[in-house]
């Protein structure tokens, strides 16, 4: 999870890097498409919208990270998790279209959309729709690929030390009569939920990478 991985100062350090300097950059492209219509946009204007709009994306990506993890996990119809992405989405760009209108309202100086309060909003709407899906889109797919990674990555020094320990003349095969007797049901836990399995209900057993995957139906 993102919020996990941003405990570490030093990664905390690296995520406000990329920001400022996704800040910078938006920045520069905002001067240069203004000069094109005309519009005397100051480098310090289009850096504060830039920078405001970077903090917000910033704040809410951990939840996004977290929002598309629970939606993986549940298992969902592709219908239904499609279904899921789309309005998240839609929510993201609304915030996104808000953060931006209300900073008008907060500094007329950074206001460069002039009309009504509906027109200015639809423009906003608009202008952000493209960039705001690509940044939720973009952090669905690394949150996926994340998850991916670590249900299926083996670290290769845990898979050295479990191959060694398999192929060692000095460690004994245990007696038959040591294995503990079969367990009745498991009790798993998965998304902050707990749930009783029963052994006969289990269809098949997967172990990608440090985990274990009991199947049970289309849940796993």
């Amino acid at each position: 999870m993102l919020s996990t991985w941003l405990k570490n100062p030093a990664n905390v350090v690296m995520y406000a890097s990329f920001w400022m300097f996704l800040a910078l950059t938006m920045a520069l492209r905002s001067v240069a498409s203004h000069a094109l219509i005309g519009d005397n946009l100051t480098y310090g204007q289009a850096l504060a919208v830039a920078l405001a709009t970077c903090l917000l994306w910033a704040a809410l990506l951990p939840q996004i990270f977290r929002w598309s993890d629970h939606v993986s996990g549940e298992n969902l119809p592709w219908l239904r998790t499609l279904a899921t992405h789309v309005g998240l989405a839609a929510a993201f760009v609304l915030l996104s279209v808000g953060w931006r209108y209300s900073l008008d309202l907060l500094f007329p100086s950074l206001r460069r959309v002039h009309g009504t309060q509906s027109t200015v909003f639809v423009i906003y709407l608009l202008t952000g729709l493209g960039r705001s899906l690509l940044v939720y889109l973009g952090t669905v797919a690394a949150a996926h690929a994340w998850n991916r990674y670590r249900k299926l990555g083996v670290r290769p020094e845990a898979e050295a030390t479990a191959s060694a320990s398999l192929t060692s003349p000095e460690s004994p095969s245990p007696a038959a009569d040591s294995f503990p007797s079969p367990a009745q049901r498991f009790l798993i836990k998965s998304n902050g939920r707990t749930f009783l399995v029963q052994p006969g209900d289990i269809d098949w057993i997967e172990a990608p990478g440090n985990y274990v995957s009991l199947h049970v139906g289309e849940k796993s």
